[in-house]
């Protein structure tokens, strides 16, 4: 779910906040298991609406979107034990190409992209890399 945005524009006299719909992300990726270490490369696209806009104080329906198309590459760290669980954690870097359109207006801009997480992983039986 894409978090409300800010835009200032030198000179404007106020911020314009965006809020979005609930949107869609597809993406898959690739990598490598090095034991309790993991290398992956991912590729990823969401979209979603727009909902309201604000500036000025004034807030209305908004009929634009925002997408991102971004590359990343994740490590994770798998914290091996006996049990069926395995916690692990995570970090990408990479780029993402983020652009609006609405109301016959579009912008773009290529932006440094990074995440971070945490999880954990269920074998769902011995033969299980994870395991």
């Amino acid at each position: 779910m894409p978090s409300d945005s800010d835009t200032t524009e030198t000179g404007a006299p106020a911020t314009l906040t965006t809020s979005y719909d609930t949107g869609w992300t597809l993406g898959a990726a690739l990598g490598y298991n090095f034991g309790n270490t993991r290398l992956e490369g991912e590729i990823a696209y969401q979209k979603a609406d727009e909902d309201k806009a604000s500036w000025a104080g004034v807030t209305s329906d908004a009929t634009g979107d925002v997408s991102a198309l971004s590359f990343l590459v994740n490590g994770y760290y798998d914290f091996t034990n006996s049990s069926a669980f395995t916690p692990y954690l995570s970090a990408g870097l990479g780029f993402a190409k983020i652009k609006w359109a609405g109301d016959g207006y579009s912008v773009d801009d290529t932006v440094f992209a990074y995440q971070v997480g945490a999880g954990v992983g269920y074998a769902l039986s011995k033969k299980s890399p994870l395991m």
